[in-house]
């Protein structure tokens, strides 16, 4: 799991693997979750690789990921990409838990 200086440092850098949410070390199950409605957009996206594109303003970090379908399927044969913006919950005062992002072993940019 990296910290987020160190995904901070990798913005424009090597892409990471996003692995989902964390709270009190304990992974979200979003199947189940409900603190936003918004939550199971990003269901698609645990174990999809994506790159740090930037750092909003609050702290938050900037991520491109190539577009699936809801069940996690690529579409548009890869061309397309969506950005998500993951806040943190040391920067909110609406959530309590984290991103959670890896590296991607042998990485080769």
């Amino acid at each position: 799991m990296l910290t987020k200086q160190e995904l901070i440092n990798m913005i424009d850098g090597e892409a990471v693997v996003f692995l989902g949410l964390i709270r009190d070390n304990q992974m979200l199950n979003l199947h189940m979750e409900t603190d936003f409605n918004s939550l199971h957009y990003i269901r698609p996206y645990i174990g999809k690789t994506c790159r740090l594109i930037g750092q909003e303003e609050e702290g938050a970090l900037e991520c491109e990921f190539v577009a699936c379908d809801m069940n996690g399927n690529i579409i548009n044969n890869g061309m397309t990409v969506i950005e998500m913006v993951f806040e943190f919950a040391s920067d909110s005062e609406f959530i309590d838990f984290d991103p959670v992002f890896e590296r991607i072993p042998n990485y080769i940019q």
